[in-house]
């Protein structure tokens, strides 16, 4: 399994921890967005998680993929288990969107018009 994001409690700042093969590897296999079904998610399952955030109403998993940001490991795990919408929009453009969706493992419960801000993103 990849890198980790994790909470280290002592501190209350985020660490990443190594655990051999990337995430990013591991999903070369995963079937696109348009393949796999997406769960449905709340915000205490994105609270609980190791390094899951919401963009936009997608629930993201960002484990291991640390290590392939080009932001760097901290703008992953700042902002894990948290809503990142406004920090993504004003960061990425239609590459970091693409990105973003191939990690997608569900959607927020009741959120609307999921992905529509996305959209908007030249």
């Amino acid at each position: 399994m990849g890198a980790k994001c994790a909470k280290d409690d002592t501190t209350s700042s985020s660490k990443v921890e190594d655990n051999s093969k990337s995430k990013s590897e591991e999903r070369k296999n995963t079937p696109p967005k348009e393949k796999r079904e997406l769960k449905i998610y709340t915000m205490d399952d994105v609270a609980k998680s190791e390094c899951w955030m919401v963009v936009d109403g997608y629930v993201v998993d960002c484990t291991g993929f640390d290590k392939d940001h080009p932001g760097g490991a901290y703008a992953i795990v700042q902002y894990a288990k948290k809503d990142a919408t406004d920090i993504f929009l004003s960061s990425h453009g239609k590459r970091g969107v693409a990105k973003m969706k191939a990690l997608a493992i569900g959607t927020i419960d009741g959120y609307k018009d999921i992905g529509k801000q996305l959209a908007d993103i030249n």
